[in-house]
């Protein structure tokens, strides 16, 4: 109560110690909201790089395969075609001769951005051959 006997403005039903509070709210909902879009981002990028990542371990296989049946080396081949995709090359493994055969590659590409806890690459696995 004032000297005046009237209640200041705002106290008689308790909103006076409440001013601001609205704002604290509406800041905490849009930093929730703004974690929630980031997180997104970031499985969506992710998400793109696995992707990429099966493309490079297709076209690294491909690569050996079409160097295996030309009688070439075909681990440096997919080597150089997972490092042309940025990626690297695991494991090759051939099996057959020149006219049957299958090739088994494993490359490894990064995940970015990284975060704590989480994975930071991903691998792939392809095949690729000829079976006559």
């Amino acid at each position: 109560m004032s000297s005046t006997g009237e209640a200041p403005r705002g106290a008689a039903d308790g909103s006076r110690g409440q001013r601001g509070a609205g704002t604290l709210l509406t800041a905490g909902v849009c930093l929730a909201l703004l974690a929630t879009a980031s997180m997104a981002s970031v499985l969506v990028l992710w998400v793109g790089q696995v992707g990429a990542a099966q493309d490079a371990a297709d076209l690294a296989a491909l690569a050996a395969a079409g160097a295996h049946a030309g009688g070439g080396k075909s681990c440096d081949a997919a080597r150089s075609s997972a490092v042309h995709n940025h990626a690297t090359l695991v494991g090759c493994r051939v099996e057959g001769d020149t006219d049957s055969f299958v090739v088994e590659v494993t490359i490894r590409r990064a995940l970015e951005p990284t975060l704590p806890g989480a994975p930071t690459s991903v691998e792939r696995v392809a095949l690729a051959g000829s079976l006559q």
